[in-house]
């Protein structure tokens, strides 16, 4: 497996990866992204996505998906490893996410890292303007 940027031959995978997730918004186009996107690569195709927001002091992990099939092969602890390496050496120390109740894989595989406080509950909302 291979943690590299994406680039926009990567849309489709992304895209798929989103979608198995249900990350994805329909209507939204996700052929950019600002900050950082990384990809996870198997066999040529791309098996998970992350993409942070690299703010100081604290970076924003907007999105982490890994499709089903690859979640046990701990892609997602590998694309969290790399967005780490990425944002040391940009000086940083500290990621914040948020995590759905209903993203049970997410909240099983994030629980698990050293340092990882639980920021409570909540509900994600998002709004069309």
């Amino acid at each position: 497996m291979t943690i590299r940027p994406a680039t926009l031959q990567d849309l489709e995978g992304i895209q798929r990866v989103l979608s198995a997730c249900d990350l994805d918004i329909s209507g939204v186009d996700y052929s950019r992204w600002d900050g950082v996107a990384l990809v996870a690569e198997q066999d040529e195709q791309v098996v998970g996505f992350a993409h942070v927001i690299p703010t100081h002091p604290v970076a924003i992990l907007t999105v982490l998906g890994v499709l089903p099939a690859y979640r046990k092969a701990h892609v997602g602890t590998e694309l969290l490893k790399g967005m780490e390496l990425l944002l040391r050496s940009l000086g940083m120390k500290v990621w914040w996410t948020f995590v759905g109740d209903s993203h049970e894989a997410a909240l099983a595989g994030i629980d698990k890292w050293d340092g990882v406080v639980p920021g409570g509950s909540g509900q994600t909302f998002v709004r069309r303007f």
